[in-house]
């Protein structure tokens, strides 16, 4: 995670709730949390997309993709990191810093994902482990 503001958040989250309670619904994602890759523009939100020379800018609109997610009825939780403008094949980036696996610290999470169920060891560059 490299951005999350809990407190909008958990606001938003009671928005939704209080307009279910009145009987009105967004779409067909109303309240559901989700999150994106640092390189979707967020409004009022820094989006880095991995770039020291990015970091401290904030998006003034929304991408298209977030647009049409806020539109449903879906609230972002949370921006998550990723290779420098997505060129690589495991997160590691020098604003963020390296993404790894909970379970083993020894290792990468993966891809631009952070997610991978195969984990490479941090070690290793480039080339998913086996």
């Amino acid at each position: 995670i490299v951005y999350l503001d809990a407190q909008a958040t958990l606001r938003e989250a009671e928005e939704r709730d209080a307009e279910l309670a009145r009987g009105h619904s967004r779409g067909l994602l109303h309240g559901v949390p989700f999150t994106v890759k640092d390189c979707f523009a967020t409004i009022g939100t820094p989006t880095t997309c991995g770039v020291p020379a990015w970091t401290g800018l904030v998006s003034h609109r929304d991408a298209v993709v977030i647009r049409q997610l806020r539109e449903a009825g879906a609230g972002l939780l949370a921006k998550t990191s990723l290779p420098p403008g997505l060129s690589a094949f495991e997160t590691d980036n020098q604003v963020i810093g390296r993404t790894r696996n909970p379970y083993a610290p020894e290792r990468s999470s993966g891809g631009s994902r952070s997610s991978r169920a195969i984990s490479t060891p941090c070690t290793v560059s480039g080339m998913p482990g086996l």
